[in-house]
C-alpha cells in the first residue's frame, strides 16, 4: 500500500484502492508510533521508518515515510507525506523461496 498523507496528518490518497478502504480518510495522528515516525521525517533528509505496528487489519509491519516539502524563497513548508506501509508476511512470503516457508511453517 502506498498513501498520501495531508501535513496535518489525514490519509488523503491511497493505492491500491481495493483492500485499502479502511486506511482512506483515517488520521495518521491516532497511532502515536507512526506520528512520531513521520515527525522525525520532516527532520531529515531521507525517509523514516517506524517501529514495528499494526495495519488497520491488524497485520504487524513498519511504517516507511518520506517527507515533501515546497520551498518558498528562504523557507520550506510541509506539503505531506508519501507513505507506505511493508507487511512482514507479504513481503516474507514473497522474497523467500516457498520450500522455507513450509519448513519455518510459515
Amino acid at each position: 500500500m502506498i498513501a498520501w498523507i495531508d501535513n496535518n496528518y489525514p490519509i488523503r490518497k491511497v493505492m491500491p484502492n481495493q483492500g485499502s478502504e479502511l486506511a482512506k480518510g483515517g488520521y495518521l495522528g491516532i497511532s502515536a508510533h507512526e506520528l512520531l515516525a513521520a515527525r522525525k521525517a520532516q527532520q531529515q533528509p531521507t525517509a523514516s521508518v517506524s517501529i514495528p505496528l499494526s495495519s488497520i487489519q491488524n497485520w504487524p509491519g513498519l511504517g516507511i515515510y518520506v517527507v515533501i516539502f515546497e520551498v518558498l524563497q528562504l523557507n520550506k513548508e510541509l506539503q505531506g507525506f508519501i507513505t507506505s506501509l511493508l507487511l512482514y508476511d507479504e513481503y516474507i512470503n514473497t522474497v523467500l523461496f516457498s520450500y522455507l516457508l513450509v519448513e519455518h511453517r510459515f
